[in-house]
C-alpha cells in the first residue's frame, strides 16, 4: 500500500538513496529468466524503446504476440550500447543465453555478428528455436568471454545514468579484457537498487554498488561474505527462492557456484494482490547437484518477514511504500 511521504522531494529525490538510507535490502530483486536475448542498439533509448524501433518491429510484433499468448515466458529483451573497440559498423552482434536444464549452474551461450537487415530473422528464430542453421556463418566462438552488462538507461530512471555510469567507466577502463567485456545496458529493472548490473554467464545481479566493491566482485566474485550487501539474487530462481539461495551460498561457499541447482516455494502466505503484497512467510526448497558425491541433495527452508523499511519506487516522486525484509530459517 502506498504511503504519504513524511519527506521532501528534494530529500527524497534519488530512489537509490532513499532505498539505501532505509535499509532496503537488494535481496531477491533480480529478475527470473530462462531465456535473454541482447542486440547492440545505437543510443539514446526511449523509456520505451522497443515498440519505437522501426528495424525490429518484426521481431517486437512476434514477441507481444507470443508473451500474449503464454508461449514465451521467463523471456527478457535487453539492448547493449555498441562499444569502440568491441562492436563492428557494418554488423549487429546478437547474444542470447539460455537455461540448458533443470539444473543449473551457468546459462548457454549463442553469439552472432550479422548484417542489420537480418537481425529481425535471427531473433525470430532464437526464440522460436527454428531455422538457426541458416544463420551458422556469423556464429562467434565467444563462450569462454564473461559478459558484464551495468544498467545506465536514464531515461527510465535518472539514477541508472547518474550512478551506473561511473560504476561502467570503472569497469569498462580497468576491466575489460580478453575474457571479459563490459557493455552499458538498457533497463534491467530495479532502478531503486541502482547502481545495478547482470554478470554473465552466471546470470547473477548485483545492486547498490560502489566503486571500492567492484574489484571484489570481478576478481573475488565468489566471496559472499563481502559481496551480500550488494547481491540482488540469482535469476535461475524466483524472488522468494533467491533469498534462501543467498544463505546456502554462504553457507556452502564458492563450490555454490559450480553447483547445478533449482528451486520452488513449497507453500506460502496467501496475499490479496500477488503483483503488489508480499507474503509474510514462504517455505522454499533449493535442490543441488553435489559434483564431488554426484549426488543431488534438497534443503528446505522457511523465510519469514522480520520488518519492514520504506522505500521510494521512482526517483522524485512524492510518496513512499513500504517493503518486507527477510529472515531465513532453515528446515532441518
Amino acid at each position: 500500500m502506498l504511503l504519504e511521504s513524511p519527506l521532501t522531494l528534494n530529500d527524497c529525490q534519488f530512489c537509490n538513496l532513499v532505498s539505501q538510507n532505509s535499509g532496503e535490502n537488494p535481496l531477491g530483486s533480480a529478475g527470473c529468466y530462462d531465456q535473454w536475448l541482447m542486440i547492440e542498439l545505437p543510443q539514446p533509448w526511449e523509456a520505451k524503446f522497443w515498440t519505437s524501433r522501426e528495424e525490429l518491429k518484426p521481431f517486437v510484433s512476434l514477441m507481444s504476440e507470443l508473451i500474449s499468448q503464454g508461449k514465451l515466458d521467463k523471456f527478457r529483451p535487453l539492448a547493449i550500447a555498441p562499444d569502440k573497440i568491441y562492436s563492428r559498423k557494418d554488423l549487429t552482434r546478437i547474444i542470447y543465453y539460455h537455461r540448458p536444464a533443470e539444473l543449473f549452474a551457468n546459462l548457454e551461450k549463442r553469439e552472432y555478428l550479422l548484417p542489420l537487415d537480418k537481425i529481425n530473422d535471427l531473433a525470430i528464430s532464437l526464440i522460436t528455436s527454428s531455422n538457426l542453421d541458416e544463420f551458422e556463418e556469423y556464429r562467434q566462438n565467444s563462450d569462454n568471454i564473461r559478459e558484464i552488462l551495468v544498467c545506465t538507461h536514464g531515461n527510465v530512471d535518472i539514477v541508472c545514468s547518474r550512478f551506473g555510469y561511473p560504476i561502467y567507466e570503472k569497469l569498462r577502463k580497468e576491466y575489460s579484457k580478453e575474457n571479459m567485456r563490459i557493455w552499458r545496458c538498457s533497463h534491467i529493472g530495479g532502478h531503486r537498487f541502482a547502481p545495478t548490473l547482470i554478470d554473465f554467464p552466471s546470470g547473477r545481479f548485483w545492486g547498490h554498488l560502489n566503486l571500492d566493491i567492484l574489484d571484489t566482485l570481478i576478481h573475488h566474485s565468489e566471496d559472499i561474505n563481502k559481496l551480500r550487501p550488494y547481491y540482488r539474487g540469482w535469476s535461475g530462481l524466483s524472488y522468494l527462492e533467491q533469498i534462501f539461495e543467498a544463505n546456502l551460498w554462504q553457507e556452502i561457499g564458492e563450490k555454490w557456484l559450480i553447483y547445478p541447482k533449482t528451486g520452488r516455494v513449497i507453500a506460502q502466505e496467501k496475499v490479496e494482490n500477488e503483483e503488489e503484497d508480499e507474503p509474510n512467510w514462504a517455505e522454499i526448497e533449493i535442490s543441488y547437484l553435489e559434483l564431488e558425491s554426484q549426488k543431488i541433495i534438497t534443503r528446505q527452508g522457511r523465510i519469514e518477514a522480520k520488518k519492514e523499511v520504506m522505500t521510494l519506487g521512482k526517483s522524485g516522486d512524492d510518496q513512499l511504500f513500504t517493503v518486507k525484509i527477510y529472515q531465513v530459517i532453515e528446515k532441518k
